[in-house]
């Protein structure tokens, strides 16, 4: 694509959520943080990773002051069409 991506969005993943949180490259940042610190091993289609998954994404929204079940769900069902993940 032609968009032109802060040089901190540095990967697909990192990308996919950019363009999907309003290219906040902060809160993509920290949502992909809490992702990758919280995802485990076969975590997606198991109930309780993704739940652990689930919550790390509603943290770093919240730290942003988003409080919006619909986005935690909409960023999970991202992130599990993630490769990188």
């Amino acid at each position: 694509s032609s968009t032109n991506y802060p040089s901190k969005i540095n990967s697909n993943v990192k990308r996919a959520l950019y363009d999907n949180l309003d290219n906040n490259d902060d809160l993509a940042l920290q949502v992909d943080e809490g992702i990758v610190n919280y995802k485990q091993d076969g975590w997606k289609g198991n109930r309780i990773k993704e739940k652990q998954v689930k919550n790390a994404i509603r943290n770093a929204l919240e730290e942003f002051d988003i409080d919006d079940e619909g986005e935690v769900e909409r960023i999970l069902k991202l992130a599990k069409n993630q490769n990188d993940y």
